[in-house]
């Protein structure tokens, strides 16, 4: 019975609809990346913090419009350079088949010189959180423009 009174529970207040998905083709939720403002490549510098701006479209291709309530964005795998993570509040319906383009702001730091062969990307992970509760999850890698010196 305690069990019972449990599952309704969750189930009235929508924590059992919440999920995690891994975003891909045929979801109800596209998400693509825009402009990546990254600097001019400069001498390696660990001291030197910096400032980016990215763009983050979300695509809206289910039946009925979704409302995004937050956008997160942290590091994937490490590298020669690392970015903070970083997290915004939004409150954006976006009409069935409709995109809309979010602004994020976020920092990162060159934490060591590039090795031989290596490349200057950046592996991010982009959480779209939507008012229903659920979370589309995408990983994208994001070139930046670092020294070699």
């Amino acid at each position: 019975m305690l069990l019972l009174l449990l599952l309704t529970a969750c189930s009235s207040s929508g924590l059992i609809d919440k999920q995690a998905i891994e975003g891909g083709p045929g979801q109800d939720i596209g998400v693509a990346l825009g402009n990546f403002n990254s600097r001019a490549a400069a001498p390696y510098d660990a001291t030197t913090e910096d400032a980016y701006t990215i763009d983050i479209e979300v695509s809206n291709n289910s039946d009925g419009d979704v409302t995004v309530t937050r956008i997160a964005i942290s590091p994937g795998e490490s590298g020669a350079y690392s970015i903070s993570s970083t997290s915004q509040k939004f409150d954006e319906t976006i009409a069935e088949g409709e995109d809309h383009l979010f602004t994020l702001s976020l920092r990162g730091r060159q934490t060591r010189r590039l090795a031989p062969n290596e490349g200057a990307d950046v592996t991010v992970r982009v959480v779209v959180t939507l008012s229903n509760g659920d979370s589309y999850f995408y990983s994208f890698a994001v070139p930046v423009r670092i020294g070699r010196s």
